[in-house]
Protein backbone atom coordinates (compact mmCIF):
# COMPACT_ATOMS: atom_id res chain seq x y z
CA UNK A 1 0.00 0.00 0.00
CA UNK A 2 2.86 2.35 0.91
CA UNK A 3 4.54 1.74 -2.44
CA UNK A 4 1.32 2.48 -4.29
CA UNK A 5 0.93 5.80 -2.47
CA UNK A 6 4.54 6.68 -3.22
CA UNK A 7 4.09 5.99 -6.93
CA UNK A 8 0.88 8.03 -7.01
CA UNK A 9 2.65 10.90 -5.26
CA UNK A 10 5.52 10.76 -7.77
CA UNK A 11 3.02 10.79 -10.63
CA UNK A 12 1.29 13.89 -9.24
CA UNK A 13 4.58 15.74 -8.79
CA UNK A 14 5.93 14.86 -12.24
CA UNK A 15 5.69 17.19 -15.23
CA UNK A 16 3.89 16.22 -18.46
CA UNK A 17 6.91 14.34 -19.82
CA UNK A 18 7.44 12.47 -16.55
CA UNK A 19 3.80 11.45 -16.36
CA UNK A 20 3.93 10.25 -19.95
CA UNK A 21 6.96 8.10 -19.14
CA UNK A 22 5.26 6.50 -16.14
CA UNK A 23 2.08 5.83 -18.12
CA UNK A 24 4.10 4.45 -21.03
CA UNK A 25 5.84 1.95 -18.72
CA UNK A 26 2.54 0.58 -17.43
CA UNK A 27 1.08 0.46 -20.93
CA UNK A 28 4.23 -1.20 -22.25
CA UNK A 29 3.94 -4.01 -19.71
CA UNK A 30 0.25 -4.46 -20.58
CA UNK A 31 1.04 -4.74 -24.30
CA UNK A 32 3.85 -7.23 -23.70
CA UNK A 33 1.58 -9.33 -21.47
CA UNK A 34 -1.13 -9.33 -24.13
CA UNK A 35 1.45 -10.22 -26.78
CA UNK A 36 2.76 -13.18 -24.77
CA UNK A 37 -0.76 -14.53 -24.24
CA UNK A 38 -1.71 -14.16 -27.91
CA UNK A 39 1.48 -15.72 -29.22
CA UNK A 40 1.24 -18.62 -26.76
CA UNK A 41 -2.39 -19.20 -27.71
CA UNK A 42 -1.52 -18.94 -31.41
CA UNK A 43 1.25 -21.53 -31.11
CA UNK A 44 -0.98 -23.86 -29.08
CA UNK A 45 -3.90 -23.50 -31.50
CA UNK A 46 -1.66 -23.43 -34.61
CA UNK A 47 -3.14 -20.03 -35.49
CA UNK A 48 -0.76 -17.85 -37.47
CA UNK A 49 -3.14 -14.92 -37.24
CA UNK A 50 -3.15 -14.97 -33.44
CA UNK A 51 0.65 -14.91 -33.57
CA UNK A 52 0.53 -11.89 -35.90
CA UNK A 53 -1.88 -10.14 -33.52
CA UNK A 54 0.54 -10.85 -30.70
CA UNK A 55 3.39 -9.39 -32.73
CA UNK A 56 1.37 -6.19 -33.21
CA UNK A 57 0.87 -5.89 -29.44
CA UNK A 58 4.57 -6.56 -28.92
CA UNK A 59 5.42 -3.89 -31.49
CA UNK A 60 3.33 -1.26 -29.71
CA UNK A 61 4.93 -2.24 -26.39
CA UNK A 62 8.39 -2.01 -27.95
CA UNK A 63 7.67 1.47 -29.34
CA UNK A 64 6.64 2.65 -25.88
CA UNK A 65 9.76 1.09 -24.43
CA UNK A 66 11.86 3.01 -26.97
CA UNK A 67 10.17 6.24 -25.91
CA UNK A 68 10.87 5.54 -22.24
CA UNK A 69 14.53 4.76 -22.93
CA UNK A 70 14.93 7.73 -25.25
CA UNK A 71 13.38 10.18 -22.79
CA UNK A 72 15.69 8.91 -20.04
CA UNK A 73 18.94 8.84 -22.03
CA UNK A 74 18.72 11.64 -24.59
CA UNK A 75 18.40 14.38 -21.92
CA UNK A 76 17.53 17.07 -24.43
CA UNK A 77 20.12 15.99 -27.01
CA UNK A 78 18.24 16.62 -30.26
CA UNK A 79 20.34 14.20 -32.32
CA UNK A 80 19.65 11.31 -29.96
CA UNK A 81 15.98 12.26 -29.68
CA UNK A 82 15.65 12.09 -33.46
CA UNK A 83 17.24 8.64 -33.54
CA UNK A 84 14.80 7.29 -30.96
CA UNK A 85 11.96 9.00 -32.81
CA UNK A 86 13.01 7.25 -36.03
CA UNK A 87 13.11 3.89 -34.25
CA UNK A 88 9.59 4.44 -32.91
CA UNK A 89 8.41 5.19 -36.44
CA UNK A 90 9.99 2.01 -37.83
CA UNK A 91 8.42 -0.16 -35.13
CA UNK A 92 5.03 1.46 -35.72
CA UNK A 93 5.28 0.82 -39.46
CA UNK A 94 6.16 -2.86 -38.99
CA UNK A 95 3.38 -3.26 -36.41
CA UNK A 96 0.82 -1.63 -38.70
CA UNK A 97 1.74 -3.95 -41.56
CA UNK A 98 1.39 -6.95 -39.24
CA UNK A 99 -2.01 -5.65 -38.08
CA UNK A 100 -3.21 -5.30 -41.67
CA UNK A 101 -2.15 -8.87 -42.37
CA UNK A 102 -4.04 -10.00 -39.28
CA UNK A 103 -7.23 -8.13 -40.25
CA UNK A 104 -7.12 -9.42 -43.84
CA UNK A 105 -7.86 -12.90 -42.47
CA UNK A 106 -11.45 -11.83 -41.78
CA UNK A 107 -12.17 -11.96 -45.51
CA UNK A 108 -11.51 -15.70 -45.39
CA UNK A 109 -12.09 -16.80 -41.78
CA UNK A 110 -14.97 -15.08 -39.91
CA UNK A 111 -14.61 -15.24 -36.10
CA UNK A 112 -16.98 -17.51 -34.17
CA UNK A 113 -17.15 -15.47 -30.94
CA UNK A 114 -19.85 -12.93 -30.04
CA UNK A 115 -20.09 -10.09 -27.51
CA UNK A 116 -23.01 -9.29 -25.26
CA UNK A 117 -24.88 -5.98 -25.62
CA UNK A 118 -23.62 -4.45 -22.37
CA UNK A 119 -20.02 -5.48 -23.04
CA UNK A 120 -20.21 -4.17 -26.61
CA UNK A 121 -21.54 -0.76 -25.52
CA UNK A 122 -18.89 -0.59 -22.80
CA UNK A 123 -16.14 -1.34 -25.32
CA UNK A 124 -17.50 1.37 -27.64
CA UNK A 125 -17.55 4.00 -24.88
CA UNK A 126 -13.99 3.21 -23.78
CA UNK A 127 -12.72 3.17 -27.35
CA UNK A 128 -14.09 6.63 -28.18
CA UNK A 129 -12.69 7.99 -24.92
CA UNK A 130 -9.30 6.47 -25.75
CA UNK A 131 -9.36 7.90 -29.28
CA UNK A 132 -10.31 11.39 -28.08
CA UNK A 133 -7.55 11.36 -25.46
CA UNK A 134 -5.01 10.17 -28.05
CA UNK A 135 -5.93 12.97 -30.50
CA UNK A 136 -5.76 15.59 -27.74
CA UNK A 137 -2.41 14.23 -26.55
CA UNK A 138 -0.93 14.34 -30.06
CA UNK A 139 -2.03 17.95 -30.54
CA UNK A 140 -0.68 18.91 -27.12
CA UNK A 141 2.72 17.32 -27.80
CA UNK A 142 2.93 19.35 -31.02
CA UNK A 143 2.46 22.58 -29.04
CA UNK A 144 5.19 21.52 -26.62
CA UNK A 145 7.67 20.85 -29.48
CA UNK A 146 8.60 17.56 -27.79
CA UNK A 147 9.42 15.20 -30.64
CA UNK A 148 9.76 12.07 -28.49
CA UNK A 149 6.44 12.75 -26.77
CA UNK A 150 4.94 13.31 -30.20
CA UNK A 151 6.21 9.86 -31.24
CA UNK A 152 4.68 8.22 -28.17
CA UNK A 153 1.33 9.86 -28.71
CA UNK A 154 1.32 8.91 -32.38
CA UNK A 155 1.70 5.30 -31.23
CA UNK A 156 -1.13 5.86 -28.74
CA UNK A 157 -3.31 7.21 -31.54
CA UNK A 158 -2.60 4.16 -33.69
CA UNK A 159 -3.42 1.86 -30.78
CA UNK A 160 -6.64 3.78 -30.05
CA UNK A 161 -7.76 3.48 -33.67
CA UNK A 162 -7.47 -0.29 -33.50
CA UNK A 163 -9.91 -0.11 -30.57
CA UNK A 164 -12.47 1.30 -33.02
CA UNK A 165 -12.22 -1.93 -34.99
CA UNK A 166 -12.88 -3.88 -31.80
CA UNK A 167 -15.84 -1.58 -31.12
CA UNK A 168 -17.39 -2.26 -34.51
CA UNK A 169 -16.75 -6.00 -34.09
CA UNK A 170 -18.46 -5.98 -30.69
CA UNK A 171 -21.48 -3.94 -31.79
CA UNK A 172 -22.11 -5.91 -34.97
CA UNK A 173 -21.90 -9.19 -33.08
CA UNK A 174 -25.07 -8.52 -31.06
CA UNK A 175 -27.19 -6.53 -33.52
CA UNK A 176 -28.63 -9.54 -35.36
CA UNK A 177 -28.95 -13.30 -35.30
CA UNK A 178 -25.63 -15.18 -35.68
CA UNK A 179 -26.31 -16.74 -39.07
CA UNK A 180 -23.45 -17.83 -41.33
CA UNK A 181 -24.30 -15.14 -43.88
CA UNK A 182 -24.55 -12.37 -41.27
CA UNK A 183 -21.25 -13.33 -39.63
CA UNK A 184 -19.51 -13.39 -43.00
CA UNK A 185 -20.88 -9.93 -43.84
CA UNK A 186 -19.77 -8.57 -40.43
CA UNK A 187 -16.32 -10.08 -40.92
CA UNK A 188 -15.94 -8.31 -44.26
CA UNK A 189 -16.99 -4.99 -42.72
CA UNK A 190 -14.52 -5.45 -39.86
CA UNK A 191 -11.77 -6.39 -42.31
CA UNK A 192 -12.36 -3.24 -44.37
CA UNK A 193 -12.24 -1.01 -41.28
CA UNK A 194 -9.21 -2.86 -39.95
CA UNK A 195 -7.32 -2.43 -43.21
CA UNK A 196 -8.28 1.27 -43.28
CA UNK A 197 -6.97 1.74 -39.72
CA UNK A 198 -3.80 -0.14 -40.66
CA UNK A 199 -3.31 2.13 -43.68
CA UNK A 200 -3.72 5.25 -41.52
CA UNK A 201 -1.15 3.88 -39.05
CA UNK A 202 1.25 3.24 -41.94
CA UNK A 203 0.74 6.81 -43.15
CA UNK A 204 1.42 8.14 -39.65
CA UNK A 205 4.65 6.15 -39.40
CA UNK A 206 5.80 7.26 -42.85
CA UNK A 207 5.03 10.87 -41.90
CA UNK A 208 7.18 10.39 -38.80
CA UNK A 209 10.04 9.12 -40.96
CA UNK A 210 9.73 12.16 -43.26
CA UNK A 211 9.75 14.43 -40.23
CA UNK A 212 12.87 12.70 -38.96
CA UNK A 213 14.66 13.18 -42.30
CA UNK A 214 13.59 16.83 -42.54
CA UNK A 215 14.75 17.73 -39.05
CA UNK A 216 17.96 15.72 -39.40
CA UNK A 217 18.81 17.66 -42.60
CA UNK A 218 18.04 20.96 -40.89
CA UNK A 219 20.45 20.05 -38.09
CA UNK A 220 23.13 19.13 -40.61
CA UNK A 221 22.71 22.49 -42.38
CA UNK A 222 22.80 24.32 -39.07
CA UNK A 223 26.06 22.65 -38.06
CA UNK A 224 27.71 23.16 -41.45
Amino acid sequence: MGKGKRLLSEYRRADASGRSRMTARVSMLAHFSAAACKIAAGVFALSGFLVISGLYSAGIGTAKGIYDRGAALSRGNRTQELRYYRNIAMILLISALAYMTWMARLFFSPPAFRYGRILGIGIAALSFWDLGAAIWGLADSGKRKDILLSGLRTVNLSSAMTALVLTQTAILSFTHEPTVQAMAADARSNAVLGLLVGCVSCILSVWMLFRYRREARQMEKGSA
